[in-house]
């Protein structure tokens, strides 16, 4: 973005944060990418500025994401697979079964995203 705003360019960007979604991998007993892991508003904030950006506003937000069955999940694992990278039914079933019995004892299975938000201004 440095080199294709002018001075005083904005520049708006909503990103995914690295701890999105945590919660599967940890039912799923599989790490988080460690290359993510400091992907957030804080650290996207200091590279910026050290970029020659003015951070104009900022938000970072943890949602509920909800799954309601166990086979939106797997699709959705199936539509992502850097969130659980060699995900398998076979892999992760008896994983999959203790997620299915949350999700017959709660009526979902609940999950945080991360999401932030920065709107800088090249100085």
């Amino acid at each position: 973005m440095k080199r294709v705003l002018k001075s005083g360019g904005y520049f708006l960007t909503q990103q995914v944060g690295g701890l999105n979604d945590k919660d599967i991998n940890k039912k799923l007993g599989e790490n988080l990418n460690p290359e993510l892991l400091q992907w957030d508003l804080k650290n996207a904030v200091i590279d910026l500025e050290k970029h020659d950006f003015s951070i104009l506003e900022q938000k970072e937000e943890f949602p509920l994401e909800q799954f309601k069955s166990v086979e939106t999940l797997v699709y959705f694992l199936k539509a992502v697979p850097w969130q659980v990278p060699g995900f398998s039914i076979e892999k992760h079933f008896d994983d999959l079964l203790k997620i299915y019995h949350i999700i017959q004892l709660k009526g979902s299975f609940d999950v945080k995203m991360h999401r932030f938000l920065i709107f800088a201004q090249k100085i």
